[in-house]
């Protein structure tokens, strides 16, 4: 009902409604034709042009800015992922240097100790571990057919320093296996190197730190210092005289006893074992 009168009016009315709106059409390209100092008409046209003009240069700015951003983010994004990938690589690099760097100074040390050697000898890594039980054998990579056989000794250079490993209980063609100080069933006849007295060096098994030197003469105990270097005596054929075993670190000496028992500290570290020497001949003097 109300469409069908407006549409009434607006048939009645058509051409003052063309009229009107043609005015308002030739008055606006009036207005903002006009020169801005001209009249207040054009002051006000020039205004809402500027306005118009203003919004839109700014709308198109945001969004070019937008787009920028969103370009000068992703260059960030993928210059980042580059840069972390570089880092990356130098750190496996550095990584790998510096492991390359350990290595071979122990080989430069298994090197200094070889040439001191004055009898035949086998350089050779360790590559196997018992990891619930390491202390009662480790495996190392020659054998039979480098000429290791039963019994023979191994030793070790760590620091500077060389100590008694153990010896060699088992013999494949390619590897051995070797039974260490600290084993229960390992026994070594033993000197004090400054006293000069005797006795028999034995493990503790892997729970402990020490290894026992015992069966030394109850006379010895006014002489011994905490600290006294203990090496192999040369008594027994399997062990050459004078390879270093530990150093005291606990006298042990009960009422009537005619001996007492040594509580040593290893000159080596087993934990630490990654290259030893086999020694082929059983009798020379270090």
């Amino acid at each position: 009902m109300v469409s069908s009168r407006l549409s009434k009016k607006f048939r009645k009315h058509k051409d003052t409604i063309l009229f009107a709106v043609c005015l308002l059409f030739s008055l606006s390209l009036l207005v903002f034709s006009t020169p801005a100092g001209i009249g207040g008409i054009g002051k006000i046209g020039f205004s809402l042009v500027s306005v118009v003009q203003k919004g839109y240069y700014g709308a198109v700015g945001f969004f070019s800015g937008t787009v920028n951003s969103i370009s000068e983010l992703k260059k960030l994004k993928s210059e980042y992922e580059e840069l972390k990938k570089t880092v990356e690589e130098n750190y496996h690099f550095l990584n790998t240097l510096e492991n390359l760097r350990v290595e071979n100074e122990l080989l430069k040390e298994q090197m200094h100790i070889s040439r001191q050697l004055t009898y035949e000898h086998i350089t050779t890594n360790v590559i196997a571990k018992d990891p619930g039980n390491f202390h009662s054998y480790f495996k190392i990579g020659c054998g039979s057919r480098e000429g290791v056989q039963k019994y023979m000794p191994v030793i070790v250079s760590q620091r500077g320093k060389y100590g008694l490993v153990g010896l060699v209980i088992m013999t494949g063609y390619s590897s051995s296996e070797v039974m260490p100080l600290f084993s229960n069933g390992c026994s070594v006849a033993a000197r004090l190197l400054e006293s000069r007295y005797d006795g028999l060096v034995s493990g503790l098994g892997y729970t402990s730190d020490y290894i026992l030197m015992k069966y030394v003469s109850q006379a010895a105990n006014e002489e011994i210092k905490i600290g006294d270097l203990v090496v192999t005596s040369g008594m027994q054929s399997i062990y050459p005289y004078g390879i270093p075993i530990g150093y005291v670190d606990q006298i042990v000496s009960g009422k009537g006893e005619t001996t007492i028992t040594l509580y040593l500290k290893p000159v080596i570290e087993f934990s630490q074992l990654e290259y030893v020497q086999v020694l082929k001949a059983k009798t020379p003097e270090l």
